[in-house]
């Protein structure tokens, strides 16, 4: 049995709760959305922290799901790129490897042609190719698609 011991922020403006189990000693660190959407509080407890893991997941998933969309809106992002702001926000990394292959599946994240029109407006702008190899690589695109 796993029992609640405290909640807290690991960093000022986080959105990010710590989740501490007695037991244990050992936390999780989850979105502050899905603590609220379950109401968990100091005291709840689960038989396991697979039972645990097993409510926040689906949720997680939704939730990474529109951040992930959020983030794509605002601007054109590579996988990498997402990933890294999905793990940032406390999301498990089943999670994201989930949400990964949604953006994937429906093209509203493609590396590939990503790097393409990068690499065109790059051009145009009069950088070297070098340079150009530099960023994509900073953005998380494999050396085989560079």
């Amino acid at each position: 049995m796993l029992t609640i011991s405290s909640i807290d922020t690991p960093q000022k403006k986080s959105n990010l709760r710590r989740v501490y189990f007695s037991e244990t000693g050992e936390y999780e660190k989850i979105p502050q959305q899905v603590v609220r959407l379950h109401d968990l509080s100091v005291g709840m407890s689960f038989n396991s922290l697979e039972e645990f893991h097993a409510l926040v997941s689906n949720d997680q998933y939704n939730l990474a799901k529109e951040r992930a969309l959020r983030i794509l809106a605002r601007s054109e992002k590579t996988t990498h790129e997402v990933s890294k702001k999905l793990k940032e926000d406390g999301y498990f990394e089943t999670t994201i490897s989930e949400v990964i292959s949604f953006l994937e599946e429906y093209k509203l994240c493609d590396d590939a042609d990503f790097a393409s029109r990068y690499v065109q407006q790059q051009l145009s702008l009069g950088l070297p190719p070098q340079k150009i190899k530099f960023k994509l690589s900073q953005r998380g695109i494999s050396r085989d698609l560079i």
